[in-house]
């Protein structure tokens, strides 16, 4: 089983906050309980990102196995 295998435990690094959409580190939604953007309970896991929110994963020292999800696929146009 894949270290973030979608049918294993959850272990996501980040999340995506429901209500402004922001990503949040795990620790400091747990830390906090809530969003520290907008106070938000709600989050899920992250499906898609843009170019800006994976570049940020890679300054915050984001796991790179956890970044390989995300990665693009070249288009052969």
């Amino acid at each position: 089983m894949e270290k973030y295998d979608e049918h294993g435990s959850f272990a996501d690094p980040v999340v995506r906050c429901d209500k402004c959409q922001k990503i949040i580190k795990t620790v400091s939604l747990i830390r906090f309980g809530k969003c520290k953007h907008c106070s938000g309970r709600k989050v899920s896991s992250i499906g898609i990102m843009n170019e800006e929110e994976y570049k940020q994963l890679q300054d915050w020292g984001i796991d790179k196995d956890f970044l390989k999800r995300f990665e693009g696929v070249e288009d052969d146009d």
